[in-house]
């Protein structure tokens, strides 16, 4: 059975953990702040006490005496009005008479014919003032005559605004004829203190009076005798439960508001970090990469999944509940946290940048959680279907779950495995249907993110046909043997730039007709066109083209990055369009950016991409150590990847394209970034590895390509434009020999030029620029070159090369009496949760007196009480086949409301608002960290802005964007209130909602804050805290406006004006500060502490980047700065920009200190930093305007300025596209640009054409020369030798963070100038005795000469100088060009290329020496303590 999936997902696992233990301090504060919310809770439960309440009984209420407040005059001073519906019924007309005699109340009778007509009229203001209640029978009377049925229904219609003021209560919330009971239980009875019930009014409104009243005639009418002789007797009475003593523990009363809330917080810090670390992996190419690399996408999330979940369930533990059963609340958060996760990756399928998934993805989470409080107030009336479908939403089934937990511990009683279905309160919803809801929601949300994936998976992959899942393909696959059989193919191109295709070899990967397009800006570009090309097992083909020729798109699509617009491509036989999963099994990549996990180390990245590709347990190691030592990187295998230098995470990127025996791969620009000793390491690397592989390269050095390349293939505007092995592109291109010459500073180019067209009439200049002069010379004329006329051996150096071109009620009846039933009441706790009524029968000497004990937790449960008690009555009177049904339907509103029932809570709307402002404000923060992480505001500094100018211009542009949304706000809050009690949502809702105070911001300590504020606001009055100026100053208008708002007074805003902005101005007075004066506290630690430390106490180990540097740099001088990987350039150039502070010593620019004063050099010193520090989002043209300006730049002259540095380095094509669609080449151009054309003294160019092309690299040159003839020092890192040497005035290399030598390029080639390197490349199909007679050739004809390099035929010589003249050594190889069949051959003065591998060899073997010479002290001193303290001395 194969476990190799088993072993690559744990490797999977492995690196999740791994990754999120190395951000320890981010994982202690997501853990931390699990902590302070859940404290929140623990926090309240210290400072709320428990006392004891109760008992509680309650007096008989009568229901034949109308509520006083129909006397006062001040409630209504006219007539009260009672209305009925139908008028045209005799009976009805009867009964209402009847019923307005019995109340012996003057009632003024309105009939109304239908009940639209009441309505109408009802809603009139004055009407609706004075009709007190409406009774609408409901059956339909077709004569005015029709006797009333014995089953009668009818409606109570009481005005929905509360009309008694003299009672000990505010009802604002209407009858709640949609509730049965309060959404928010109360701890003990509801309205405790009233003997009538409370809210919702059923006995202080005269409800229950016209109940009876209409009951009472209703039965008169059926036998008027018997009735009035049955209430002579019988005295009817209702009263409320008894409640026994308990415990008031305010705790629950927060405890069932915020329980949700923290659990809300505690997981969404997983939330937005699962998404973060998702869409950053997607982002960085990173997931695409893991897929190239042989893993399946199920492993990803599985593993994502697995990962996470352990982190949730640690946090799970952390939460507990007194009476609950422990299991059932772990696995209730654990689906809770399943449905979170699955929840995540859906969202994360919708971004491709990391940080506005973050925010959009953090605002859906808790917006999620903003319906609760519509769902919880209207959660009796909904049906069954519509509670299932908001459980839809995860965080609302959660606080509904959390809910159930929340009342079960109120009741004492806990959720239990035994209680899960059982539903509270006789609803239809139970805690398993949550339960079940989280899985359901998990598994919806896993579809969503499984299919947005596959159809849309972003910037990179490739995508599936909306139909995808319907596709047999998709499900078993395909025969993939009967795919090879048909999909070799071999194209011929009949054009003389084509070499013929080898007959002999199998092509690894087979391109046809290949096309891709972009849409940028509504405009189609084309990126690669029409390209059909083979590429052979056991070769190395390179792909060579300018920058944005194609060529990284094209290695792309090869690994499934992008997908083809049009054509067929193939690699080992499989589709790339529908067989990437086979293909990648066999596939290394090594992409143009280094796509690698910060916090791993270099051993690590090899081992997880071993286990990746399926290598043997015992192979790993072995492997990885070779692989280190093979590139040079076993000093490093212990580092993070983020502290490696380019050229080492390059060759690191290579490594994890190599192992693992991949049997495709593809190297983007493998070798960008190194220095030239790892580059020719490398190239002697791929040549090794290359059997049995096919190897896809593109590259700029023109040299590796004719190294490295069996076959090579250019494109130029996404075209194939020659193919063909270096030799046949020489001859179809070649135009004879480039003979380059090093000017000395008289040199007399026009001499030289007659005296060559004298002996040579057809050669021309080339090229004459800088420091050096070129010309070409034709074939025809090589006999002539070594003559004693011409003397071309004299002429410092030449080379040979080519071109580059709904709800039932149960009633419990149980007869006692009296004293039993009540004291049965108080005892039986069950009862109080599980009754809604029960009745009392107490018989005196000539009275009955009837009691309806009804159960105030329930809102209706009075009318309930006297419904059943009437219908008792009745059947005694009129049979058992007579009842009565009564219904409360309020009535409608009128058009004009009061204003106290239209404003909502100022509290309320004050927390809402802080909330929604919150979020708003949170993003301000998005565009100063991206520009501070890509170095462009320290771009924008070293370009003059001032740090105040910086933040006040971030500060005028959020304060416009948040003025824009606060005038929103204020529409909002004029027309939302006023909509507030209609059925639809008001605009604006997700700021105006009950539940946002509950969803305070997306940001765990603004969130803490608030929270936390909110419970001490509730418990202990507490202000103190920075964010509780918005809430109290937004609350407290809402209480009183008669006063000026502003004033100092308590209960108004203006002190907390005041502390809010006092706050910000303090804020933007630390800004200040820390871009100001924070880098003089870093000099002062690192010069006076740690360095003192250093100097103390040696044996503690300490990286020295630099080390004792002292150089001057005129002005007019380029100064170039070389150096291996790691050797310290970068770390420079950081300290000459104020990046970095030194430890000791000193930096001036114009006699200015760096080290203390670096506000006023930074303005001086135009910057190219490594990696490119642009606004990716803005135009070429645009950033270089905004730069032009910064340097002050006037504004007519803006555009001519801009366009002339546009022109130099031929940007104008891309000057109006943004700069996130520019390849990597040209983003190099525009920030050299930049730093070029500002007004200072001193430019930093740091690695300026790496990833250009050989065009850019010379337009490169010709723009750094120009600028340093007009007096600017230019200081530049490369490794590219021969740009050094074409435009630098002085060199110096460093080496381990020292300068090794200095000096000027011919004075290092003088130096080391005594020999020639002769190159001679032999014919591979040569005999072997031909390659034999070459080498003794060259060692009897140039006696010294030196074999230092064979590979693939080609032979690398050192051949003295002395007594060898260049026109000698020509001559003399030129006739045994034909006798041991030579392709090609150079020879040439030392390059710098060649000093440098030479120093980079004695550096080795120094620190070889150093190594063993140490290594013999230490065992030295190690002999002579053993001697000195044995016990024979």
């Amino acid at each position: 059975m194969d476990f190799l999936w088993c072993y690559k997902f744990m490797g999977l696992l492995w690196k999740n953990f791994i990754l999120k233990r190395r951000r320890l301090v981010a994982l202690f504060v997501e853990f931390i702040l699990a902590l302070l919310f859940a404290g929140t809770l623990l926090l309240t439960r210290k400072f709320l006490i428990i006392k004891k309440s109760g008992p509680f009984n309650y007096s008989l209420q009568p229901i034949d005496e109308l509520p006083p407040f129909l006397g006062m005059p001040d409630t209504f001073p006219g007539r009260w009005e009672l209305a009925f519906v139908p008028s045209k019924s005799v009976v009805v007309k009867g009964i209402i008479e009847l019923m307005k005699r019995d109340l012996r109340y003057n009632f003024s009778v309105q009939g109304f014919s239908s009940e639209r007509d009441f309505e109408e009229y009802v809603k009139q203001k004055n009407n609706a003032k004075k009709v007190l209640v409406a009774i609408i029978f409901d059956h339909e009377f077709q004569n005015s005559d029709d006797p009333l049925p014995f089953k009668v229904k009818y409606f109570l219609r009481f005005s929905s605004f509360q009309r008694n003021k003299y009672v000990g209560f505010l009802r604002t919330e209407g009858w709640q004829t949609g509730v049965l009971f309060p959404p928010f239980p109360s701890l003990g009875p509801r309205s405790e203190r009233n003997s009538n019930g409370g809210r919702p009014g059923y006995i202080t409104e005269g409800f229950l009076v016209m109940q009876h009243a209409l009951d009472q005639a209703i039965m008169k009418y059926y036998n008027h005798t018997a009735t009035q002789k049955l209430f002579q007797d019988v005295t009817v009475f209702v009263q409320r439960f008894p409640y026994p003593e308990y415990s008031h523990d305010y705790f629950f009363t927060i405890f069932d508001i915020f329980t949700p809330l923290v659990i809300l917080f505690i997981f969404s810090m997983n939330h937005l970090t699962l998404i973060q670390s998702i869409v950053w992996e997607k982002e960085k190419r990173l997931k695409e990469y893991l897929l190239v690399s042989g893993l399946s996408n199920w492993m990803l999330w599985a593993a994502y999944f697995f990962t996470f979940l352990s982190l949730y369930s640690f946090i799970i533990l952390l939460l507990f509940i007194q009476y609950s059963d422990p299991s059932l609340v772990f696995v209730f958060l654990l689906c809770f946290a399943i449905a979170t996760i699955f929840f995540s990756f859906m969202v994360s399928t919708f971004f491709n940048k990391a940080h506005f998934a973050v925010s959009v993805g953090g605002f859906i989470y808790f917006a999620t959680y903003f319906p609760i409080v519509t769902v919880s107030t209207n959660f009796a009336q909904m049906t069954f279907t519509q509670k299932l479908a908001s459980c839809l939403s995860l965080n609302i089934a959660m606080a509904l779950g959390t809910k159930f937990l929340v009342k079960a511990e109120m009741e004492k009683t806990g959720i239990k495995w035994s209680n899960i279905f059982s539903s509270p309160k006789m609803e239809n919803f139970d805690f398993a249907h949550v339960l079940g809801m989280f899985l359901f929601d998990a598994f919806i949300y896993g579809l969503v993110a499984w299919y947005i994936e596959a159809v849309f998976p972003g910037e990179y992959g490739v995508p599936k046909p909306w139909n995808f899942f319907l596709l047999r393909s998709h499900w078993f696959g395909e025969t993939t043997e009967e795919k090879k059989e048909t999909r070799q193919f071999y194209e011929t191109n009949g054009s003389k730039y084509f070499e013929a295709e080898p007959t002999n070899l199998v092509a690894g990967i087979q391109i046809k007709h290949l096309c891709k397009e972009f849409r940028v800006q509504n405009t189609t570009k084309i990126a690669v066109k029409d390209l059909s090309l083979n590429l052979y097992v056991g070769q190395i083909t390179v792909l060579l083209g300018h920058n944005g020729a194609g060529k990284s798109t094209t290695l792309s699509i090869l690994s499934g990055l992008y997908p083809a617009t049009s054509g067929e491509v193939y690699i080992n036989g499989y589709d790339v369009s529908q067989q990437m999963v086979q293909i990648r099994k066999n596939l290394g990549l090594c992409p143009q950016q280094n796509l690698l996990f910060d916090y791993l180390t270099v051993s690590e990245h090899l081992y997880f991409y071993c286990v990746v590709k399926g290598m043997p347990r015992k192979a790993r190691l072995t492997e990885i150590d070779h692989m280190l030592a093979a590139f040079n990187l076993l000093d490093k295998r212990n580092a993070f990847s983020c502290s490696l230098s380019g050229g080492m995470k390059r060759r690191l990127s290579m490594i994890i394209a190599l192992i693992g025996g991949s049997k495709v791969v593809i190297l983007d620009e493998p070798t960008s970034g190194m220095d030239p000793a790892s580059r020719r390491a490398t190239w002697d690397i791929l040549q090794q590895y290359k059997q049995d592989r096919t190897i896809l390269l593109t590259t700029h050095y023109m040299d590796e390509a004719d190294f490295l390349g069996d076959r090579i293939a250019i494109m130029v505007k996404g075209s194939l434009r020659c193919c063909g092995s270096s030799v046949f592109l020489k001859k179809i291109y070649g135009v004879g020999y480039h003979i380059v010459m090093v000017k000395e500073a008289h040199c007399n180019v026009e001499e030289i030029s007659k005296l060559l067209q004298d002996h040579i009439p057809t050669a021309t200049l080339e090229k004459n620029v800088n420091n050096e002069v070129s010309f070409v010379l034709p074939k025809e004329y090589t006999h002539r070159y070594e003559s004693r006329e011409l003397k071309i051996g004299e002429w410092s150096e030449w080379k040979y090369k080519c071109n580059e071109t709904k709800i039932t009620l149960v009633v419990a009846l149980e007869f006692f009496i009296k004293g039993d039933l009540l004291k049965y009441l108080m005892e039986n706790e069950d009862c109080i949760h599980l009754c809604i009524v029960a009745f009392s029968i107490e018989v005196k000497t000539n009275k009955i007196i009837l009691t309806g004990l009804f159960n105030n937790q329930a809102y209706h449960s009075p009318s309930l009480t006297l419904a059943i008690l009437d219908n008792i009555l009745l059947m005694t009177i009129a049979g058992s086949n007579a009842s009565i049904t009564v219904f409360n339907k309020p009535q409608p509103h009128s058009k004009v409301k009061k204003r106290n029932e239209t404003l909502s809570d100022g509290f309320q709307v004050a927390l809402n608002i802080h909330f929604g402002m919150a979020l708003l404000i949170s993003g301000f923060c998005l565009l100063t960290v991206t520009e501070r992480v890509t170095k462009a505001k320290h771009i924008q500094f070293l370009s003059g802005v001032y740090v105040p100018v910086y933040w006040l211009s971030a500060l005028l542009w959020d304060f416009i964007i948040f003025f824009i949304t606060c005038c929103l706000l204020l529409v909002s809050v004029r027309y939302g209130f006023l909509r507030a009690h209609f059925p639809s949502v008001p605009p604006g809702e997700f700021l105006f909602s009950n539940s946002v105070t509950q969803n305070v911001t997306i940001f765990g300590n603004r969130a803490f804050k608030v929270s936390l504020f909110m419970v001490l606001v509730f418990c202990i009055k507490i202000s103190l805290f920075l964010n509780l100026p918005l809430p109290l100053s937004l609350s407290l208008p809402f209480s009183d406006t008669a006063k000026n708002i502003y004033s100092l007074e308590e209960k108004m805003i203006g002190k907390y004006v005041i502390m809010m902005s006092i706050t910000g101005f303090i804020c933007l007075l630390f800004i200040f500060f820390l871009d100001t004066n924070l880098w003089k506290l870093r000099t002062f630690f690192n010069q006076y502490i740690y360095f003192g430390i250093y100097k103390t106490f040696r044996k503690y180990p300490v990286i020295l980047a630099v080390k004792n540097i002292s150089v001057i740099i005129q002005r007019g001088e380029c100064f170039g700065l070389l150096g291996f990987n790691g050797a310290g350039k970068t770390t420079t150039f950081k300290i000459l920009t104020g990046e970095e502070t030194v430890t000791s010593g000193d930096v001036f620019i114009e006699h200015v200190s760096i080290t203390k004063s670096l506000q006023k050099v930074k303005s001086r010193v135009g910057y190219c930093p490594q990696s490119d520090a642009l606004l990716e989002y803005m135009t070429g043209r645009e950033i270089m305007i905004m730069c032009a300006r910064l340097w002050g730049v006037s504004e007519p002259q803006i555009q001519l300025y801009v366009n002339k540095w546009l022109s130099s380095m031929q940007l104008e094509p891309h000057a109006d596209k943004l700069i996130r669609t520019y390849s990597g080449g040209t983003k190099r151009r525009l920030s050299t640009a930049i730093a070029l054309m500002g007004k200072t003294s001193v430019v930093l160019l740091d690695e300026p054409s790496t990833g250009m092309d050989p065009v850019a690299r010379r337009l490169l040159w010709d723009v750094v020369t120009w600028t340093r003839e007009r007096g600017k020092a230019i200081i530049i890192t490369s490794h590219r030798m021969e740009e050094c040497d074409a435009f630098c005035t002085r060199l110096a290399i460093m080496v381990q963070g020292k300068f090794l030598c200095l000096g000027s390029p011919q004075q290092l080639k003088n130096k080391f100038g005594n020999i020639y390197i002769l190159k001679v490349k032999v014919k591979i199909d040569a005999q072997e005795d031909k390659l034999d007679g070459i080498k003794y050739f060259i060692t009897l004809t140039f006696p010294g000469s030196v074999l230092k390099q064979e590979n693939q035929g080609i032979l690398t010589y050192y051949i003295p100088s002395k007594d060898n003249s260049w026109g000698k050594v020509f001559g003399i190889l030129e006739d045994a060009k034909d006798q041991f069949n030579l392709e090609d051959y150079s020879i040439s003065q030392i390059t710098l290329e060649q000093i440098f591998l030479i120093l980079h060899l004695q550096e080795k073997l120094c620190i070889k020496t150093f190594k063993v010479q140490e290594q013999k002290v230490k065992q030295f001193f190690k002999s002579v303590f053993s001697f000195l303290f044995s016990p024979h001395f």
